[in-house]
């Protein structure tokens, strides 16, 4: 069912009164459209009526943004008051990564902020991002992904773009990769982005860290760069 933003709070305050909740999953996309996240008061109160509808048998799953900044270490945090946070049972961050090599698939890490239950603290999901897929062909293939499994990633950051970095992998693998601007236009224009954004991906996953960066250069002829794959750690 899709509802108003209007009609959210209602629909469920009558499940509650009605006790047909059990067994129902609503899914907000996104949690700031339908309440204000900075405002207290506002989260506080629809908060509480989640609250309801889960006590009464209900499910809800609720996705939000994060802050511009991270924390200290680099990871991801909530953006918006506590009050949410403490009224749902669990609150993972969920961050993006993507192949170091020019695969296509990406895997989405899920970290836990909270759990009341038995939870996890890390949980990978993969799916495929080949260009042309169909939203539903996306979606059949999500599937789990072992830890262990996951060597052969590296974590975006919020600034990053998978489309670039996938572009950019796939470039250097074909052995195009001499020439930073003569890299980064073909990323560019492969990846339908500007040339901007291309060269900010290209510098930012340029070093030597296995883990860390994804490519790095040696010095050609006439001092032009060549991109080459940083070897695994």
């Amino acid at each position: 069912m899709t509802l108003k933003v209007s009609q959210l709070v209602e629909k469920m305050v009558q499940a509650v009164e009605e006790d047909s909740a059990r067994g129902t999953v609503i899914v907000i996309d996104t949690l700031k459209k339908f309440t204000d996240l900075m405002d207290k008061k506002r989260s506080s109160e629809f908060g509480q009526v989640c609250r309801q509808y889960v006590m009464a048998g209900g499910t809800i799953i609720a996705l939000g943004h994060t802050r511009k900044n991270p924390k200290a270490d680099g990871t991801a945090q909530y953006q918006g008051t506590t009050d949410i946070l403490e009224d749902f049972d669990a609150v993972y961050i969920a961050q993006l990564r993507a192949a170091k090599s020019g695969a296509s698939q990406r895997v989405v890490e899920f970290r836990m902020e909270k759990k009341r239950a038995d939870s996890p603290d890390h949980v990978f999901y993969a799916y495929a991002a080949d260009a042309g897929l169909s939203y539903e062909e996306k979606l059949v293939s999500v599937h789990a992904v072992d830890p262990d499994e996951l060597d052969d990633y590296i974590a975006i950051e919020k600034f990053s773009h998978p489309e670039v970095m996938s572009a950019i992998s796939t470039l250097i693998e074909a052995g195009e990769g001499e020439g930073q601007m003569a890299l980064m236009r073909k990323a560019a224009k492969a990846a339908t982005v500007s040339e901007r954004v291309a060269l900010r991906v290209l510098q930012e996953f340029t070093g030597a860290t296995p883990g860390v960066h994804l490519w790095n250069f040696r010095t050609g002829p006439r001092g032009v760069r060549i991109y080459e794959f940083v070897p695994p750690g």
